[in-house]
């Protein structure tokens, strides 16, 4: 896949199925999933990842949906189908992006 690997999907650019990873996060979760990581690697126990992901207002998310023409939000909902399932989201529906 011909893409910026900032956009690739992470299906893709990870091979989640190809790679035995020992460890995984979420980003919305990093701060609290890298504790085992830091305490495997012998980080004191003060080190923590600071909470950074600020999730996105619902109506704020469709607002930039709305300005996508609808094939092309198909077309994203379709090229990250597999990040979606692969890591527990929700695929979501034309409907609840732009309505």
């Amino acid at each position: 896949m011909s893409m910026s690997p900032h956009w690739r999907p992470a299906s893709v650019h990870c091979q989640p199925c190809s790679i035995d990873y020992e460890y995984y996060t979420a980003t919305e979760t990093a701060d609290e999933d890298s504790v085992p990581i830091l305490q495997a690697m012998g980080a004191p126990d003060s080190l923590r990842l600071p909470h950074t992901h600020v999730v996105p207002r619902q109506m704020e998310t469709r607002e930039y949906y709305a300005q996508i023409p609808r094939r092309y939000v198909k077309k994203l909902i379709k090229l990250y189908e597999e990040d979606y399932l692969l890591f527990g989201y929700d695929i979501p529906s034309l409907d609840s992006l732009r309505s």
